[in-house]
């Protein structure tokens, strides 16, 4: 049985859900009485990321992010540890073994955090927060005997999910640049515009879903020292880590359309909202007060 769990959940959430777990079932009227198995806690945190300049996301928008994308996923993680390392529960007459520990699945995706190319900030800078969690997670419940398994997720073909106009992509991020600010506008649009385009030409679909799907039920299947580490699934996984791990970085950015900008001239926050206006669309203003007087070096 599959459960989704909402990422508010509280202590008495997870004592309900374990209560569940040790009350005997009935799939029907008559029939005999079962235990559900608590087999894995899988988490997805999102993997929609917004694209733009670090310079035109406004604070509130990266605050949101790391609320939804990282913070979620580890107190969801962290709430449902008691009842991960707790001993399985005896059941009397129970007819089969006792199953192993629970595992922790974390899904991630993967391309984007391994080439860390511009404009995708909030994406690489989450996922490698992720990724280190899972490794210490890791660290920490492997003398317990509960693995943990790090997904990492190429590309997968969603277009009968979500079929993409590329054109009206294109025109989205044209309007969302004309909402920066004049010197946002000048530093980055071209090149901005140039990335997506690229990025756009160069999609290709990606691996059929079923392969997610029997990865994830394979690693759930695994027992022993099998189970947990790392697990690379969907096209360009494997390869672009590789990529990200060897290729110079400029390469990447050059492969985008990325080319020198000429010095521009000086920005003005209230032209269309400033950069608060890059992603959030709200014609508010936040700022950082910097004090210019203080010397660091005293």
């Amino acid at each position: 049985m599959l459960t989704r769990i909402q990422p508010h959940i509280s202590s008495n959430s997870v004592e309900r859900f374990a209560q569940y777990l040790s009350t005997p079932q009935h799939a029907f009227e008559g029939a005999r009485a079962h235990h559900l198995q608590f087999t894995s806690l899988i988490v997805i945190p999102s993997l929609t990321y917004p694209s733009a300049p670090i310079a035109t996301i406004s604070p509130t928008h990266i605050s949101d992010l790391l609320n939804t994308r990282l913070l979620h996923p580890i107190l969801l993680t962290q709430a449902f540890l008691p009842l991960l390392t707790s001993p399985p529960t005896h059941h009397h007459h129970h007819p089969h073994p006792q199953p192993p520990a629970p595992k922790v699945l974390l899904l991630t995706p993967a391309i984007i955090p391994s080439l860390n190319p511009p404009f995708h900030a909030p994406e690489s800078t989450i996922s490698a927060a992720l990724t280190a969690f899972a490794a210490s997670l890791s660290s920490e419940l492997r003398p317990l005997g509960v693995p943990v398994t790090h997904f990492q997720l190429g590309a997968f073909d969603t277009s009968s999910l979500h079929p993409k106009n590329q054109l009206a992509t294109l025109s989205g991020h044209s309007a969302e640049t004309r909402a920066w600010a004049y010197g946002a506008r000048e530093a980055y649009g071209k090149n901005f515009i140039r990335a997506a385009g690229s990025s756009l030409a160069g999609a290709e679909k990606g691996s059929n879903l079923r392969e997610l799907h029997n990865a994830v039920f394979d690693e759930m299947a695994k027992t022993g020292r099998r189970a947990g580490g790392t697990v690379r699934v969907g096209q360009g996984a494997s390869l672009y880590s590789l990529v990200g791990a060897w290729a110079p970085r400029g390469l990447v950015g050059w492969m985008m359309g990325i080319r020198r900008v000429e010095r521009v001239g000086e920005w003005s926050q209230s032209s269309n909202g400033g950069s608060e206006a890059g992603v959030e669309g709200s014609g508010e203003s936040e700022y950082i007060s910097v004090n210019p007087g203080v010397d660091v070096e005293k």
